[in-house]
């Protein structure tokens, strides 16, 4: 049986929401962890998610930025 194709993921994902979504899940994961240190690494990732998010937005803003100061 030949092994089912997966949808390849993007190097780099550009995409704000997509981050942010990922840090919401990294925060419903600690709510559910007892051991304090889980529940800082886990919040520490979130926190890192949440960084991605903001540096694909201010990457989006200057790109936009740049273009249409270029054309």
């Amino acid at each position: 049986m030949p092994a089912a194709k997966k949808k390849p993921t993007p190097k780099l994902i550009w995409d704000e929401d997509h981050w942010r979504f990922r840090a919401e899940e990294a925060r419903t994961i600690h709510d559910t962890l007892r051991d304090p240190d889980c529940k800082r690494l886990m919040n520490g990732i979130a926190e890192c998610y949440e960084r991605l998010a903001d540096l694909t937005r201010d990457f989006q803003k200057a790109a936009a930025a740049h273009w249409s100061q270029s054309q």
